[in-house]
């Protein structure tokens, strides 16, 4: 949860704040529930993964091809290895899908004309419906060079890579993993990388309407359990 908590704070909601308490009026606090406010129901696993779920998708769908084209990107690649969480990627995945699988490749196209946004995993297997797979390793047993087919076929003008010395959230390519990626790709497109920093803020920065409605929910269940913290921190204490 630690790996996903900043780039999807808006779901700690989704994840503890039952629907049905979720009416779309202004939650208010009397004088007694804010000294003691009651915690809200809590939902399965399950339910907290379908709500999590259908807001990655709705992130994606609305968020990526405005953020791609708001900063004339075309392309954006996102690498992340197996134990070694690249963040901007991490807050990609599926809640069934938690964790990068050896080596978790990510690519956005833009083909221009208003067209949808490509989602591509170069992996043999999809990410949770929400990215196509793209790799065939019994055609191309490389994954670098599949990368780099991939790339060829679609001739971007900029490929953007997380890289950046000013956010640590955006510098996610590792420098073995570019030493890989920028071999494999032709002399001529290795000239139009570049820093999708920027991308990578506005990703994680932005939330989408659905996430709002969420929040009254995190601050009355944040409220509701402070005080419990409170109250075993003092029995830690005292035991």
């Amino acid at each position: 949860m630690a790996a996903r908590m900043i780039p999807v704070a808006a779901l700690l909601a989704a994840l503890i704040f039952h629907p049905a308490a979720r009416a779309h009026v202004p939650i208010v606090m009397n004088e007694t529930e804010a000294q003691a406010p009651s915690l809200p129901p809590i939902l399965s696993l399950r339910e907290r993964a379908e709500i999590e779920n259908r807001i990655l998708a709705e992130r994606l769908d609305s968020i990526i091809p405005a953020i791609m084209r708001e900063q004339g990107i075309d392309m954006w690649l996102l690498v992340a290895r197996e134990y070694f969480e690249e963040p901007v990627v991490a807050s990609m995945l599926d809640a069934e899908n938690m964790h990068a699988r050896r080596r978790t490749i990510l690519i956005f196209h833009d083909p221009g004309d208003g067209k949808p946004v490509e989602r591509l995993t170069v992996s043999r297997y999809g990410l949770g419906g929400l990215f196509a797979p793209a790799w065939d390793p019994g055609k191309q047993p490389d994954q670098w060079q599949s990368v780099a087919d991939i790339i060829t076929a679609r001739d971007p003008a900029k490929i953007a890579i997380n890289t950046s010395d000013l956010y640590q959230f955006a510098d996610g390519m590792t420098l073995s993993q570019y030493g890989k990626f920028v071999a494999a790709l032709p002399v001529p497109l290795r000239q139009r990388i570049v820093s999708g920093e920027t991308l990578a803020i506005r990703w994680l920065e932005t939330r989408t309407p659905s996430e709002m409605e969420l929040y009254p929910g995190i601050v009355r269940t944040a409220h509701a359990l402070v005080p419990r913290q409170h109250q075993w921190h003092r029995f830690d204490v005292v035991s």
